[in-house]
């Protein structure tokens, strides 16, 4: 898929095999992005996913945070 682009499955998301992973490549996005959206439920997680933190958060929507480099510093005010 494009970058920006995302998944809309109509019902459920099953990613309870040992095998599911998400493989992104290009550019990772500066901010939280939603790559897959459904309307059913959701039945477990990614195994692996490279690069990014794959956020479940939000009901019906599977959603990539970029991780920041290595040696970055946050800043918590």
């Amino acid at each position: 898929a494009e970058v920006g682009s995302v998944l809309e499955v109509a019902g459920s998301v099953d990613l309870s095999a040992a095998s599911d992973g998400l493989i992104l490549v290009g550019a990772v996005p500066t901010a939280r992005t939603n790559v897959i959206t459904y309307t059913g439920t959701l039945n477990g997680e990614f195994n692996t996913a490279t690069g990014v933190t794959v956020d479940y958060s939000v009901n019906g929507e599977i959603a990539i945070l970029p991780i920041p480099p290595a040696g970055t510093v946050i800043s918590i005010r």
